[in-house]
C-alpha cells in the first residue's frame, strides 16, 4: 500500500506540474478543468496497471531438495514469529486514524456551517436561480443550486448583473462538486501533497470559466473593478465565491487569447508524458524464462523451495499444489487462507496439453492476489508427455510418463535402472514418494523450461 500511494503522489505531481507550466497559462479553461479531475482518476490507476517483463537470466547452482514444502516457513504450522518491543505501525495507525478524525469533524462542520445559512435565511427565486438573502455584509459565494448574497446590496440595489452571471455560472458548471470530491479524497489521504495542489488549481480554474462567461456581456475594466473591490473580503471553504484565487492572475488570463495551433501544441506532448508515467509507475510483474543454451551439465534447476508458491496445471486446467487438485475458484480461497505475503512470487509448471486460456486466467488470477514474479516451466512432448506410454527409445534408455496413485510421474529407464520424476524434476520412488536427494539431470532433459 504504501509503494501504491508513493507512486500515486508521483504521479498527480507530476500532472499538476505539468498542469502549472504548460496548461493553466492558456485560454483552454474547460479542458483543463477535465485534465485536473482526470489527473486525480489517472494517479489511481497508474499504479495498478500490470506490466510483464520477460527476464532471462541464467539458472542460479540450487541443490534440488524435498517437495513436502511448497510455501515459506513463516506460513507453516507452529511457526513463531518475533515482533519488536514497540510496534511502528500500531503507533502510526493511531496518528493516522486520530488526523483522519480531525479532518472529516472540520469538514462535517463546513457542511453543517453552509446548511444552517440555507436554512435559517430568506430564500427567494431570481432569473430563475435559488437566492440566499444573508443578513450580515459577505462577498457573493455558491454551493451547489444556491447563489448567497449580502441582504442589504440585493434590496439597495447594488447587487451588481455581473456578479450574478459569475456565480450562476458556477452554479450551472456544478463547481462544488469538483470541490467535494477533492474535499473527501482529503479526508483519507490528508498527506497528499498534490491533492492540495491540484484543489488549488482546480479552483483557479473554475474562476476562469466564470471570469469568461461574465465578459460576454460586460466590460473587462469594469469587471477588473468590481473583482478588486472584493479582494480584501475573506471566502467561506467549500465554496465558490467570487475573490477566489490570485486576482491578479485572472486579470492576467482575461486578456489572453490561444490559437489552435497553441492549444494542440500544449496537448501532444501530453501522450508521451502519460507513456512515461506508465512505464515507470505501473505494477511490474516479472516472467523470467529459461532456454536450454543456459541449462550447463552440472548446472542445478531451480525448485520450488525457493518460491512462495508452486503449483502446477493439468491440461484440464486443475491447479495442483500440495498432492490436492482445484479449480480456480477454489485456489483462490486456498491463497486466501494461507495469508501469502503482499507479494509473493510463483513458479507454475505447465502440461504442454494445458490450453493457453487456462494458463492466463491462472496468471491473472495470481496476479490479482499480489505475485510479482511468475516463473513458468513447462515440458515438451518429446521427452515424454504426448501419452502414458513409452515415448522415446534407444537401445539404452527409455523415457516416458507413468501414472502411480492417480497422478502423473515422468521415468527414465537406463540400463534396465528405472528413476521416477514428479512434474516439478524432483526424484520419487516408485510409489511416488520424495526422495530426499541431490541429483543431476541429462544435459538435454527438459528440452525448454520457462515460456
Amino acid at each position: 500500500m504504501a509503494i501504491f500511494l508513493l507512486k500515486s503522489i508521483i504521479c498527480l505531481l507530476v500532472l499538476t506540474v505539468f498542469h502549472k507550466y504548460i496548461l493553466q497559462h492558456e485560454a483552454m479553461h474547460r479542458f483543463n478543468r477535465i485534465y485536473l479531475l482526470a489527473s486525480i482518476v489517472v494517479s489511481f490507476i497508474i499504479p495498478i496497471i500490470p506490466i510483464e517483463i520477460t527476464k532471462v537470466s541464467k539458472i542460479q547452482e540450487i541443490a534440488l531438495s524435498s517437495v513436502s514444502q511448497t510455501i515459506p516457513n513463516t506460513l507453516t504450522k507452529g511457526t513463531s514469529i518475533q515482533t519488536e518491543n514497540f510496534n511502528w505501525e500500531l503507533y502510526l495507525m493511531i496518528i493516522y486514524l486520530l488526523i483522519t478524525s480531525i479532518v472529516f469533524i472540520r469538514f462535517i462542520r463546513n457542511l453543517q456551517s453552509i446548511y444552517r445559512k440555507i436554512k435559517d435565511n430568506t430564500q427567494i427565486t431570481y432569473q430563475g436561480e435559488t437566492l440566499i438573502l444573508m443578513p450580515e455584509k459577505t462577498i457573493p459565494f455558491s454551493f451547489l443550486n444556491y447563489i448567497f448574497v449580502s441582504k442589504n446590496q440585493f434590496e439597495s440595489g447594488t447587487f451588481h448583473e455581473a456578479v450574478f452571471i459569475h456565480e450562476r455560472t458556477h452554479v450551472k458548471e456544478k463547481h462544488s462538486w469538483d470541490i467535494l470530491f477533492i474535499e473527501i479524497l482529503l479526508i483519507f489521504l490528508w498527506f497528499h501533497p498534490g491533492l492540495y495542489l491540484t484543489k488549488k488549481a482546480l479552483k483557479l480554474t473554475h474562476e476562469f470559466i466564470a471570469d469568461s462567461a461574465v465578459l460576454r456581456n460586460t466590460p473587462l475594466l469594469l469587471y477588473q473593478n468590481l473583482l478588486l473591490s472584493f479582494s480584501s473580503i475573506r471566502s467561506i471553504p467549500l465554496t465558490s465565491s467570487l475573490n477566489e484565487s490570485s486576482i491578479l492572475k485572472r486579470i492576467k488570463i482575461m486578456k489572453k487569447r490561444t490559437s489552435t495551433f497553441t492549444k494542440w501544441s500544449k496537448v501532444l506532448p501530453l501522450l508521451p508524458l502519460f507513456a512515461l508515467l506508465v512505464y515507470s509507475l505501473s505494477y511490474k510483474v516479472e516472467a523470467q524464462a529459461y532456454t536450454k543454451s543456459q541449462l550447463k551439465k552440472h548446472d542445478y534447476i531451480k525448485t520450488q523451495s525457493n518460491y512462495d508458491l508452486s503449483i502446477s496445471i493439468s491440461a484440464e486446467g486443475m491447479i495442483q499444489n500440495n498432492n490436492t487438485k482445484y479449480s480456480i475458484e477454489e485456489f483462490q480461497k486456498v491463497i486466501k487462507l494461507r495469508k501469502l505475503k503482499e507479494s509473493f512470487t510463483t513458479q507454475i509448471t505447465v502440461n504442454p496439453e494445458t490450453a493457453m486460456k487456462h494458463l492466463a486466467d491462472i496468471k491473472t488470477m495470481l496476479r490479482d492476489h499480489g505475485a510479482t514474479k511468475i516463473d513458468i516451466i513447462t515440458y515438451k512432448k518429446s521427452i515424454g508427455m504426448e501419452s502414458k506410454n513409452e515415448t522415446q527409445k534407444t537401445d539404452t534408455e527409455k523415457r516416458g510418463t507413468h501414472v502411480i496413485n492417480g497422478k502423473t510421474f515422468f521415468y527414465i529407464t537406463k540400463n534396465n535402472l528405472t528413476q521416477y520424476y514428479d512434474t516439478y524434476g524432483n526424484p520419487v520412488t516408485n510409489e511416488g514418494l520424495p526422495i530426499p536427494t541431490v541429483i543431476q539431470f541429462p544435459s538435454d532433459f527438459p528440452d525448454k523450461i520457462g515460456c
